[in-house]
């Protein structure tokens, strides 16, 4: 890719430029190339740094983490939110799989959706979903990949949800048992046909 010409010029009569001349000239592009390209890769390596640390920031807000798990090198590898959910920050790569076993309830290990320990003695909830990665020629499985999302709060919500639900059901069963009740007691008095049609309808 051309960037830019470098030009030389003498004074005084037309002659040729000397094998040295051109060398040092040639030598001079080469620096400006190799600057110009050391920048680019700086630029380069400034803005993936920003759109990794933007996908860090965007899997926090969304508690979601991501993993990958290669079949030729054994290698796992963690996104630092996926470290996170699971309270495994610093834990090391090798250990990765065990610890991630141990941390599921075993009852929960093969649903999308499942139950962790945390480390404070709490249950988390997770949802977990996972893809096979291919090789790009032979289509063959070299891999695993796959996203964790932390669930506990709406899990949490739900729950309280369920529980609040159930409970004003109860309440509210009670006191309504004890106006039917008194409603079929007022039918077995004396009423006037107004006042035992206001009963019935009470009753109904």
């Amino acid at each position: 890719k051309v960037i830019g010409v470098v030009c030389c010029e003498h004074v005084g009569p037309k002659r040729e430029w000397t094998i040295a001349e051109q060398m040092f000239i040639r030598s001079l592009s080469d620096i400006i190339a190799i600057n110009y390209e050391k920048e680019q890769r700086r630029l380069a390596e400034v803005l993936l740094q920003k759109n990794h640390l933007r996908f860090e920031e965007t899997q926090e807000l969304a508690k979601i983490g991501s993993w990958e798990y290669n079949f030729m090198t054994y290698e796992v590898l963690w996104s630092k939110e996926m470290y996170r959910i699971f309270d495994l920050e610093g834990a090391p790569k090798e250990k990765l799989f065990e610890a991630y076993r141990d941390k599921i309830y075993p009852e929960d290990l093969k649903q999308f959706e499942s139950r962790i320990k945390s480390t404070n003695g709490s249950v988390k909830y997770i949802l977990a979903i996972g893809e096979a990665i291919l090789s790009p020629k032979q289509g063959k499985v070299i891999g695993l990949r796959g996203t964790v999302q932390d669930i506990t709060k709406q899990k949490q919500a739900a729950l309280a949800k369920s529980e609040f639900l159930s409970c004003m059901s109860h309440e509210i069963r009670t006191p309504i048992n004890g106006v039917v009740g008194v409603a079929n007691l007022l039918l077995e008095e004396k009423l006037t046909d107004k006042q035992q049609e206001y009963v019935k309808t009470l009753n109904f």
